[in-house]
């Protein structure tokens, strides 16, 4: 799910620049350009196919390989997942290969999870930075979302700027990063969990979208949060260093999953919380809304 943040302070002035137009290009991810032929790290992006606990149906996230049989993504396109099942898409166009998912692991804090596999993906995993972002830092973010030009089977990138660093109160306060798509750019519901990479090093994973008060939702704001991954390094690397055996459970709405045929599918949606005070304290509109 990509998840929503409110900010009923900032509504007025975001509504007033949009009204003159500042933000009216603003867009889905189909207005990014894809990752280029020599980004070594898209073919490491993968999309999801997990449970949706609706018959027929299942719900897509973006994830990033890490390890032989690992995939890192948002602990919120897991977590109401009915069973650790689903399906793991490698590759663009039509050269694309599946990998049976069977397990999946929680981080301790953060909007982080780790699907397993049962056989290797098949690419170079993404090695997982221990540093931490810092305001101003330039990143390159990728999402898979059937409903932007990930639709079209080709990996959509676009670049980032982090405008502050904070707490993540809905994930035990971890670390996290206010972002800035590069306009017009925009992610949205699928593209959860798809990784920020710095220096071709994975980051962080995306989690929440920031939307404002009346209602202007992170497609127009181009805000977004994500969850760091360096505080959780320690977490990481010990899970990776495990193989979990057993076969892939059956999920029948899951079409490239054991047992599945199904057709329906939810891209997660971006979820939000209630207010940018909650998770980062010390922001105030006056940083949210310099010209795009």
């Amino acid at each position: 799910m990509l998840r929503r943040t409110t900010s009923a302070a900032a509504g007025a002035a975001l509504a007033a620049a949009l009204a003159a137009g500042a933000a009216a290009e603003a867009g889905a991810l189909v207005l990014a350009p894809f990752a280029p032929a020599d980004d070594a790290a898209a073919a490491a992006v993968v999309r999801l196919q997990l449970p949706a606990g609706e018959e027929g149906a299942y719900a897509e996230c973006t994830g990033t390989a890490v390890g032989a049989r690992w995939v890192l993504t948002a602990r919120h396109c897991v977590e109401e997942s009915p069973v650790a099942a689903g399906a793991v898409l490698i590759g663009q166009g039509a050269d694309v290969t599946v990998a049976r998912v069977n397990d999946w692991a929680l981080a301790p804090a953060g909007d982080l999870a780790l699907v397993h596999v049962t056989s290797d993906l098949g690419v170079a995993a993404v090695p997982v930075s221990g540093a931490a972002l810092a305001e101003g830092d330039q990143v390159l973010g990728y999402g898979w979302s059937s409903l932007g030009q990930g639709a079209l089977g080709r990996l959509p990138r676009t670049g980032l700027t982090v405008r502050d660093t904070g707490e993540q109160a809905d994930y035990g306060g971890d670390l996290a990063y206010l972002t800035k798509s590069d306009f017009p750019a925009s992610l949205q519901e699928g593209d959860s969990g798809g990784p920020i990479l710095a220096g071709g090093e994975l980051v962080g994973v995306l989690s929440m979208g920031v939307s404002f008060t009346p209602p202007i939702p992170p497609e127009l704001t181009g805000l977004y949060v994500h969850a760091a991954v360096s505080t959780q390094l320690d977490w990481i690397r010990s899970v990776l260093a495990t193989d979990p055996a057993g076969p892939a459970p059956d999920a029948p709405g899951v079409p490239g999953a054991p047992g599945g045929s199904g057709s329906a599918v939810f891209p997660m949606p971006l979820p939000g919380l209630d207010a940018i005070a909650g998770s980062f304290g010390s922001l105030g509109s006056d940083r949210l809304l310099p010209a795009r």
